[in-house]
């Protein structure tokens, strides 16, 4: 493959990556996570494809010497851009895992202070469930 395809393709997957983690962005910000693993496929797809192009053109220096000087400030405005949007990405995650965990812990701290719990929460004799006991839970769909 000369230097232009190879650039080239570079360059593609790296709009097609950037156009999946905004998709991945915008499903964790509305927690629609019945979405999220299709998209998790396709992003693991690309980044393979994009880090294997990458390799090739490490492996051939001389590819990326011989391009248009024009060509190669774009293929480096590219990539700031798209490291830029991948750490976007990475903080929409971090944000997202930290939701979850916070939830987890209420969850887990609420079991704990409930006066009924189950057998399977804790050891010893199993309680009587008091009745008309409520416990609140909401959730904020949006990051």
């Amino acid at each position: 493959m000369e230097a232009l395809e190879r650039v080239s393709v570079v360059m593609m997957l790296m709009r097609q990556l950037e156009q999946v983690m905004e998709q991945e962005i915008l499903i964790l910000r509305a927690m629609r996570l019945d979405r999220l693993e299709e998209v998790v496929t396709e992003k693991t797809v690309l980044c393979q494809a994009y880090e294997a192009e990458l390799r090739a053109l490490r492996r051939e220096p001389e590819l990326l010497a011989g391009l248009d000087p024009a060509l190669r400030t774009e293929l480096e405005h590219a990539t700031r851009d798209f490291q830029a949007r991948a750490g976007a990405n990475l903080r929409a995650l971090d944000a997202a895992r930290a939701v979850v965990e916070r939830v987890m812990r209420h969850i887990g701290a609420s079991l704990e202070a409930a006066p009924f719990k189950p057998r399977l929460y804790r050891h010893g004799p199993e309680r009587t469930p008091m009745r008309g006991q409520v416990i609140a839970l909401a959730f904020d769909r949006q990051i």
